[in-house]
């Protein structure tokens, strides 16, 4: 089943960035944005980004730690949060979101853990 929608997951780990780049890297990936964490008083403490693009427009974001959510939503228990959008490559995109999973066992929500589930 091709899968085009982003997909947003949680992870009960939280890698290092070295190591997400040692994995994205090899696969055409590189770093094109990234932020520093981000700390205020008034609200919860945002993770450090991490942006990887390919040449085909595939991108992946990772949030290094635990993301929180909006009042009146709730997230599943997490230590880094993960999306994934398509470029021009569906192959790339579900490859990629396939290998992150099972690397390290993110959790995909929405319509794409409904789409690996119909393929397993």
């Amino acid at each position: 089943m091709t899968q085009t929608r982003p997909c947003e997951g949680f992870c009960q780990t939280c890698p290092d960035p070295q190591e997400v780049a040692y994995i994205l890297e090899p696969r055409g990936f590189s770093l094109h944005f990234q932020l520093n964490s981000q700390h205020s008083y008034n609200l919860p403490d945002l993770p450090a980004q991490y942006h990887y693009r390919d040449a085909q427009g595939t991108e992946v974001i990772f949030l290094a730690g635990k993301d929180h959510p909006e009042p009146g939503t709730r997230f599943p228990a997490h230590q880094s949060r993960w999306w994934v959008f398509c470029g021009s490559s569906h192959f790339t995109f579900n490859l990629v979101a396939q290998e992150l999973a099972s690397h390290w066992g993110i959790a995909w929500v929405g319509d794409h853990a409904r789409a690996e589930q119909s393929i397993a």
